[in-house]
């Protein structure tokens, strides 16, 4: 989640069974270079291996804007992360499509994200956050889906 220019959110995987599975910090490496355009390339949505796909270009251009109009660096100070980690119901092989699952459901304007918005804005309303998830996969539903938030709320599908 990110506070600045405005409140944004994002839901994203990393699963061990795709075909170039890879950590979390390097998701987390490239979405930063998403978020501040700090990036170097020759082409306009691909720079250094970063897919600037339409949610983070729409809002990395306005938070560069916003960091450009203050005159301060972004250092990301407003990010908040938050991870979790699961066991496939179907076995190793099923982890990337029962994480895009999950990834469907939190990012979804209806039920788990509308809860977890609430619980992160409690001042803004759900529907004025800006999602940077925009992916449309709607993956394997688990056996028995769990989300244990931060404060100890469970979200069950």
């Amino acid at each position: 989640m990110f506070d600045v220019p405005f409140p944004a959110f994002y839901v994203g995987i990393a699963a061990s069974s795709g075909k170039s599975p890879e950590g979390i910090l390097s998701r987390i490496r490239k979405h930063r270079v998403k978020l501040t355009s700090s990036h170097i390339g020759v082409c306009p949505d691909k720079h250094g291996g970063v897919d600037h796909t339409g949610g983070w270009r729409e809002f990395a251009i306005q938070r560069v804007r916003h960091f450009h109009d203050i005159a301060i660096a972004d250092n990301v100070d407003d990010a908040c992360l938050s991870f979790g980690n699961f066991v496939p119901s179907a076995g190793p092989s099923s982890h990337k499509k029962e994480a895009e699952w999950f990834e469907s459901q939190l990012s979804s304007r209806e039920g788990w994200l509308v809860k977890i918005l609430n619980a992160l804005w409690p001042d803004k309303r759900p529907d004025s956050v800006f999602l940077l998830t925009k992916g449309k996969s709607s993956g394997s539903r688990p056996e028995m889906p769990l989300v244990m938030l931060w404060d100890g709320t469970q979200l069950s599908a």
